[in-house]
């Protein structure tokens, strides 16, 4: 009959190694609490400029605004935004290249 050796206890057993190891895995764990700290307050600190910069953009094109009141049957002006013109122009040329084929 071979006698058995128990193995319950073993992992109690403190070493020197174990415990450096366990400082390590600490220590890693709270490098990486502290890099998501980081990250957040960066991303925090990008949403903070970009509301800034929206903001400054939104009163600068209120300056230059102004209302405009029509009623029935004027004419008005529709002027395109330049942009827009241009694509519906390019899409204009590409549907017309495809009638061809």
């Amino acid at each position: 009959m071979n006698p058995t050796i128990s193995c319950k206890g073993l992992e109690e057993i403190t070493t020197p190694q174990t415990l450096e190891r366990e400082r390590h895995i600490k220590k890693e764990k709270v490098q990486a609490v502290k890099d998501h700290i980081e990250h957040q307050q960066q991303v925090l600190q990008f949403l903070n400029n970009a509301t800034l910069v929206q903001n400054q953009t939104k009163q600068q094109v209120d300056q230059h605004r102004s209302e405009k009141c029509f009623d029935v049957g004027d004419w008005v002006i529709l002027l395109l935004h330049l942009k827009q013109a241009i694509y519906e122009k390019e899409m204009l040329a590409i549907l017309h290249a495809l009638k061809k084929w």
